[in-house]
C-alpha cells in the first residue's frame, strides 16, 4: 500500500513540475504575442489549463506534505488566472456567478492564514518567513477584496475588465516564476527567490499593459 501511495505521489509530483512548465513557457509566449490576438488567445488557453492542472496537483502534494504555506500559494496563483479568464468572459456580456464571490472569499480566508503564519514565524524568529508569508498574505487579502467590489460593482462589458484580465493573468504568470524560482534555483536566499520575480516582472508588466492600452487608445 505504501510503495503504490509513494508511487502515486511521483506520478502527480510529475505532472506537477511538467504542467507549470508548460505554463511558464506558454504564459510568457502568451504575454509575448498580445498584440496578435489568435496567438495570444490559443496561448493564454494553453496557459489557463495548465493552471488548472498545476492547482489541482498543489492542493494534493501540499495536503499530504503538510505545506500548509505552498498551499495558500496554490490558491493565491490559480484565483488569478481564474480571474483574468473570466474577467474575459466579463467583458463579452458574460454574468457574475456566485462562485466568482466564493472563490474570492476563499482566497480572502488564505491571506489571513497567511498573516496568521507570518505571525508564528515572528514567534519563532524566523524573519524571512514574516517577510514572505506577510506580503503573500496581504496580497491575498488585496486581490480577494478589489475582486469582491469588482464582481459586485462593474457593469459587464465594461473596459475595466480588460485592465483586470491583464494585470491577473501577468499576476498568475509572475506566480509560475516564483515557483520556477524557488524550486530550481535553490541556490538563492528565500527572500530573493520568493519575492524576486514580483520585484522584477511586476514593472516589467506594468509597462506592457501602458504601452498596449496606449496603443488601443491611438497614442
Amino acid at each position: 500500500m505504501q510503495s503504490i501511495l509513494s508511487f502515486s505521489i511521483d506520478v502527480l509530483r510529475f505532472f506537477h513540475i511538467a504542467a507549470g512548465s508548460i505554463a511558464l513557457l506558454s504564459g510568457i509566449i502568451a504575454l509575448g504575442v498580445f498584440q496578435k490576438v489568435n496567438y495570444h488567445r490559443r496561448f493564454g488557453k494553453v496557459f489557463f489549463n495548465a493552471m488548472v492542472i498545476v492547482f489541482i496537483t498543489a492542493v494534493v502534494l501540499a495536503t499530504y506534505r503538510g505545506f500548509e504555506f505552498l498551499l495558500c500559494i496554490a490558491f493565491l496563483s490559480f484565483f488569478s488566472a481564474y480571474r483574468g479568464v473570466r474577467a474575459m468572459q466579463i467583458l463579452k456580456g458574460g454574468r457574475v456567478l456566485w462562485f466568482d464571490q466564493v472563490a474570492a472569499a476563499a482566497v480572502l480566508l488564505t491571506g489571513a492564514y497567511m498573516l496568521y503564519l507570518s505571525a508564528l514565524a515572528a514567534h519563532g524568529e524566523k524573519w524571512s518567513a514574516v517577510i514572505v508569508f506577510a506580503v503573500f498574505g496581504t496580497l491575498s487579502i488585496y486581490l480577494a477584496i478589489s475582486s469582491m467590489r469588482e464582481f459586485k460593482g462593474v457593469s459587464s462589458k465594461d473596459p475595466y475588465w480588460f485592465r483586470v484580465h491583464r494585470a491577473s493573468m501577468g499576476g498568475a504568470l509572475i506566480a509560475t516564476m516564483t515557483a520556477f524560482s524557488v524550486t530550481a534555483l535553490s541556490f538563492l536566499p528565500d527572500l530573493i527567490a520568493w519575492l524576486g520575480p514580483s520585484i522584477v516582472f511586476s514593472p516589467i508588466l506594468a509597462l506592457i499593459i501602458r504601452k498596449s492600452e496606449a496603443r488601443r487608445a491611438g497614442v
